[in-house]
């Protein structure tokens, strides 16, 4: 008797629900019309009221794919791959026939089950809408990440002595006082309580247009061909700010700077949990963008949380005056709690092999 969609509506209802579970967006998963169709993919277990499913697919050819930093990793031909995986409560499916796993890293069980059989994480994958998964796979598939790459929020340190760093905080908080035109136009993740002006920018004559037009949707793109090609320069509020700017254009080891902003966050308000995996020129390559974050007015109840490689959530308070790394390509989300509004600089930075010792430095130090 054929499988028919509505058969297969109660595993793509399990799929979606496990999805939202799990993640800030739900990683695309096959319909239940795609399911009946290929019902070969559908691998479904019940041990009472239990459910677990796993869509799996046996490759007719090599498959080259990418991981959150670009490098490309070779699944092989024939290879047997669990593109997706839901289930409820205490149920980890059977993954023991599977040569390759992608599974949410929020997901604890099935990553020690995987672990368990032997298996290791041959790569990590982020999504736009902020779901870190893992392929698990062979040990002989498995790849080392650089510390770089590993690092999520680093405290770099400040950049003076104690005492020099306090007195250049309250003049930049000074400066910073006299600041006007903030604006939200990027508005996708906030509450409506976030906003921005550049010191550096592609709308020289706009500071309170922080967007970078190759992040924009093709609908705008399309409309507004002409912006595609701006070059990020220095803005008439650097002018206007001369501490801060000097303060950019004196790190000795970011020898190039790309965007350079101002981020404010009312009191109260948060950001949701998001990446910015869409900028395609963000990582830790030759010439490709790292994101620093200097807070200079802030509040202990203020938090950044971020979601790394093991599915944790981690919460960090960015102390004032201090210079962090914040790898903006994993998951990220704010929350002020306070009554103050916060403020920090953020600097794009071009990578090069002294930013990468410098992350890679820190992060050691960190970790210790």
């Amino acid at each position: 008797m054929p499988v028919t969609t509505e058969d297969m509506r109660p595993v793509a209802r399990l799929l979606g629900q496990y999805t939202k579970a799990h993640n800030a967006g739900g990683f695309a998963h096959p319909t239940a019309q795609e399911l009946a169709e290929h019902p070969e993919w559908v691998h479904h277990e019940r041990v009472g009221s239990e459910q677990a499913v796993v869509i799996a697919k046996q490759l007719t050819r090599e498959s080259v794919r990418t991981d959150f930093t670009g490098d490309a990793f070779i699944v092989p031909k024939h290879a047997l791959v669990a593109t997706h995986i839901a289930r409820t409560n205490w149920l980890v499916p059977d993954l023991a026939p599977y040569d390759f796993v992608n599974a949410y890293a929020t997901d604890q069980m099935v990553s020690a089950a995987l672990e368990a059989m032997g298996r290791v994480i041959v790569a990590h994958r982020v999504t736009s809408a902020a779901e870190v998964i893992n392929v698990w796979g062979p040990r002989w598939a498995a790849r080392t990440y650089a510390p770089w790459d590993r690092a999520t929020v680093v405290d770099i340190g400040v950049i003076d002595n104690d005492t020099l760093a306090e007195r250049r905080l309250r003049a930049w908080q000074d400066e910073i006082a006299t600041v006007t035109g903030w604006d939200d136009d990027f508005p996708y993740y906030s509450d409506g309580g976030w906003s921005a002006v550049c010191l550096k920018g592609f709308w020289p004559d706009q500071p309170g247009r922080g967007v970078k037009p190759s992040e924009m949707p093709r609908s705008w793109k399309n409309a507004n061909p002409h912006d595609l090609d701006r070059k990020c320069l220095w803005t008439k509020l650097a002018d206007e700010l001369p501490k801060l700017t000097a303060f950019v254009n004196g790190v000795d080891w970011w020898a190039q700077t790309e965007r350079v902003r101002l981020l404010k966050m009312n009191a109260g308000s948060s950001l949701s949990r998001h990446t910015d995996i869409t900028d395609r020129d963000g990582g830790t390559r030759d010439g490709q963008i790292t994101r620093f974050h200097v807070p200079l007015i802030t509040d202990p109840a203020v938090l950044m949380h971020t979601w790394d490689f093991d599915g944790r959530r981690r919460s960090h308070h960015l102390a004032a005056g201090h210079v962090y790394y914040l790898d903006a390509r994993k998951p990220h989300a704010v929350d002020n709690g306070s009554s103050i509004n916060r403020v920090h600089l953020v600097v794009d930075v071009v990578t090069d092999a002294a930013v990468r010792e410098v992350i890679a430095e820190s992060f050691a130090r960190q970790a210790r």
